[in-house]
């Protein structure tokens, strides 16, 4: 059933690894997958479960069947909740019912990001039940798999717990833990994984997924790969963010800050992030930042722009400032991302940026 891996696009390298640990039969007993966000991790973890399974389980391991597979993830805490009750035992009707509503989508789009309100934490309960799901016999199996998605999310003492049953799982149990960050995972953990990275899309292969998982017209997904950084979870972001109108907010907001009209430029900005939404905020100066890119590009004739359908309010800036000190303008507004993460008030980063932008206009 190697067939199975050859569903994996954009991710040669794994899939090579993969294989040749299928070919030998020599599958260790816990993979960590980790890599950029939205790479399709889950998406080769399911591929490599059904591509160790018989055909009559297909169905199974599509809808995520226990003893085939145990998925865990975040979730939210309910009211009054420890770590002797079951992880769903607490939550409230409403978070049930958006705990399967997920879960639905996930099983039909396996690019999917499972989001569910509140869910920061993989809850020690979730690990403690892989206990129970290793004590119960299932020698008729093969395999049976363990994905943790999100690893990164477990607290220490849940690490450590997950720890006690990475060390001696029975045989045919395999633990796929999942993290885009595998720095935040104990060093005892990692150890005891084989590791498989994975890189960031290609946008040829970005646009596929968008078009054909997520039914994104084929215009749209054009553009949305070339701010996506080979993200199929932040290309999903700007198309749910209405790409287009960023764009247009985003040159809006340069020309008011440029022209002086620091009000209008404030007002724009507010309107485009929804009374400046945080995450939102940070996009638009991530698009002012690739902007930035496109000017330097200008300058030196290379016409491959991000901004492509702007290309007029390239030529006109480079034409009314051409000694503007675009690296040190993009460094001052990475500086600014910066301060959002430690929770400066958002306000002074907003005024700060306009006055930067603006200050290009003062100074030459």
């Amino acid at each position: 059933m190697v067939d199975q891996l050859e569903n994996i696009i954009g991710q040669p390298h794994a899939v090579n690894q993969l294989k040749a640990l299928i070919k030998n039969r020599r599958i260790p007993h816990a993979l960590l997958f980790s890599g950029p966000p939205g790479v399709g991790k889950f998406f080769t973890s399911i591929q490599l479960i059904k591509a160790n399974a018989k055909p009559e389980h297909q169905r199974k391991i599509h809808n995520f069947e226990e003893p085939f597979v145990k998925y865990i993830f975040a979730l939210p805490r309910g009211k009054g909740e420890d770590s002797n009750h079951s992880p769903t035992e607490k939550l409230t009707d409403k978070q049930i019912e958006e705990l399967r509503s997920q879960l639905e989508l996930k099983k039909a789009n396996y690019f999917h990001k499972v989001q569910i309100e509140g869910a920061n934490t993989i809850k020690i309960s979730s690990i403690r039940e892989i206990k129970k799901f290793l004590s119960l016999d299932y020698s008729d199996i093969s395999y049976r798999f363990i994905i943790i998605e999100d690893a990164h999310l477990m607290n220490d003492s849940s690490q450590n717990a997950l720890l006690k049953s990475l060390e001696e799982p029975p045989e045919g149990v395999i633990f796929i833990l999942i993290t885009p960050y595998e720095e935040r995972l104990l060093p005892t953990i990692i150890s005891r994984c084989w590791k498989i990275k994975f890189n960031n899309l290609s946008n040829e292969y970005l646009q596929k997924i968008l078009i054909e998982n997520f039914s994104v017209a084929h215009e749209v997904a054009l553009k949305v790969s070339l701010f996506s950084n080979g993200s199929i979870q932040k290309a999903v972001e700007l198309v749910e963010n209405d790409m287009q109108s960023l764009l247009n907010s985003t040159i809006q907001i340069l020309r008011f800050s440029f022209g002086g009209w620091f009000n209008s430029a404030y007002i724009e900005l507010k309107n485009a992030t929804d009374d400046f939404d945080p995450p939102k905020v940070k996009e638009i100066l991530n698009l002012i930042q690739i902007w930035l890119v496109d000017i330097q590009k200008n300058r030196i004739n290379d016409e491959n722009y991000y901004f492509f359908e702007f290309a007029d309010t390239l030529e006109r800036f480079n034409k009314n400032f051409p000694n503007a000190q675009i690296q040190q303008i993009s460094r001052e507004i990475d500086e600014l991302i910066q301060l959002m993460d430690k929770n400066i008030l958002l306000n002074v980063i907003i005024l700060n940026l306009i006055l930067r932008l603006n200050s290009i206009s003062i100074w030459n």
